[in-house]
């Protein structure tokens, strides 16, 4: 795939996967015991800022990154950061990842919480 005069090779690890490794920050802080509802909110937040810079790559713009970062503006300080630091996050350790997040859903399954996603090349 060519984005930007850049040639990008899609990855084959699954989309749910990479998410997933790509949330870890925010995740990894909630508890063991967080409800299937505490997740999907949190997986709302991990998306939206992978998508947003995704798709301002795809776009060669940064209105969907302002976008994002303008959801928290009357958040506290703390959560401004997080959201702040997963665009970093998706710029630095996974810029060679061109896919876009579309369908998603959090399931229970065993008593586990389990993420699934759609990997889009077009948003």
């Amino acid at each position: 795939m060519k984005l930007k005069g850049r040639e990008f090779k899609v990855p084959e690890r699954k989309i749910s996967e990479t998410i997933l490794e790509f949330g870890e920050p925010i995740t990894d802080v909630l508890s063991p015991r967080a409800t299937k509802e505490e997740f999907e909110h949190i997986m709302q937040i991990v998306v939206s800022a992978w998508n947003a810079v995704v798709l301002d790559e795809w776009n060669d713009t940064s209105h969907f990154e302002a976008g994002f970062l303008a959801a928290f503006d009357s958040a506290p300080p703390q959560l401004q950061a997080m959201a702040a630091d997963l665009v970093l996050r998706k710029k630095k350790k996974f810029s060679d990842d061109p896919r876009g997040v579309g369908k998603y859903e959090v399931s229970e399954k065993h008593g586990q919480l389990v993420f699934r996603a759609d990997a889009r090349l077009d948003l």
